[in-house]
């Protein structure tokens, strides 16, 4: 009795908790690297790392914002780095999480998650949602289309 009270209360805890910890496909796990390393490069003030880390380097990358398409990824660089121009006080510490991962292809998949870019000084973060479009081409995953509200 003992141990069916322990399993049903481990249930229980599992549950609440979201369930069991997924391990990351190999596919998966690069994709999230490339997050995590283009973030770390934003945090240290790369803004051409992280650019070159994250985002496909052709024509064909797009990055869609309020005002519409940026397209190509030398567009996309210009963007960030006029951004960066623009923005006092650091890069801010940039960090994702809750991703979701969806295969579309065999080469392609989409990344579903959340930011949070903390700035020293502001009252909150700048948070919100982040769908990408990863393609993976000589053997590395890169963006090639990134919707970031």
């Amino acid at each position: 009795m003992r141990f069916v009270a322990s399993a049903v209360f481990t249930l229980c805890m599992v549950a609440l908790a979201g369930g069991p910890a997924v391990a990351l496909t190999a596919d998966e796990a690069a994709m999230k690297k490339v997050l995590d390393d283009s973030a770390q490069a934003w945090n240290r003030g790369d803004i051409k790392g992280f650019v070159d880390i994250g985002y496909e380097r052709s024509p064909g990358t797009v990055y869609l914002t309020a005002q519409g398409p940026v397209m190509g990824y030398d567009a996309i660089e210009s963007l960030y780095t006029q951004r960066w121009a623009q923005r006092t006080g650091g890069p801010g510490t940039l960090s994702t999480e809750n991703l979701r991962f969806k295969p579309l292809a065999p080469d392609y998949a989409i990344v579903y998650g959340d930011y949070h870019l903390v700035f020293d000084g502001a009252a909150k973060p700048a948070s919100g949602a982040f769908d990408l479009v990863f393609h993976k081409g000589e053997g590395r995953w890169k963006i090639v289309s990134d919707h970031t509200n």
